[in-house]
């Protein structure tokens, strides 16, 4: 939304004074990336998240019956061939626009699974980009997006159920105490997504 308004307010600004109106104008005026302009004025003004099947895929492995043990853990899966197990999975989140060995490659190239024969086995809980600067600088753009439209939402909308928006902070911890901290709070916040991800799987259609 504050993209949005920059990007609105400029180009009234070149109206008015009887400017052309160009991406490229509106970007030096605002500081918003000319990509970003020519996007919002394509989608209308609304923020859209590029697709990215594989965070679907994983979440539908972890948590789908289909998928999963009697114990809730993901099964190891055939992979082999175009109606394989693997293949199901896929399918049962993107339908058939993406080919199953495309994302399989993706996965092992992340390192996300173990290849075992001709069956798969997934090895991340949670996806963490390490190696993959661009991938991770990504997730850092929709969870800026995220969090700009979660707060705006508290702001500025009439909702009886407000968005999550905690901030918890100690400035006396030692720093000796610093890394078991960081484990307590991966630990604990893996755990938590995980008890999110089964929850939603069951109200996503």
């Amino acid at each position: 939304m504050v993209k949005v308004m920059l990007v609105q307010v400029a180009k009234e600004e070149l109206v008015h004074q009887r400017q052309p109106v160009s991406a490229s104008k509106i970007s030096v005026m605002t500081g918003v990336h000319r990509k970003d302009v020519t996007r919002l004025e394509i989608s209308g003004g609304e923020y859209q998240r590029p697709a990215n099947p594989i965070a679907k895929i994983v979440t539908q492995w972890q948590c789908h019956p289909s998928f999963t043990t009697k114990a809730g853990k993901p099964r190891v899966l055939e992979c082999e061939g175009k109606e394989s197990e693997f293949a199901e999975l896929v399918a049962s989140v993107n339908g058939l626009d993406v080919s199953s060995y495309s994302i399989l490659y993706e996965l092992e190239r992340a390192e996300f699974i173990e290849r075992r024969g001709k069956r798969v086995k997934l090895l991340a809980r949670d996806i963490v980009h390490r190696e993959d600067i661009q991938a991770g600088l990504q997730v850092l753009v929709h969870d800026s997006n995220d969090l700009i439209s979660a707060v705006e939402e508290n702001l500025f909308t009439e909702s009886d159920h407000k968005n999550l928006h905690l901030r918890t902070e100690f400035d006396r911890i030692p720093l000796k105490k610093l890394d078991e901290a960081k484990q307590w709070l991966l630990e604990e916040g893996s755990a938590f997504h995980k008890r999110v991800r089964s929850y939603l799987s069951t109200l996503d259609l």
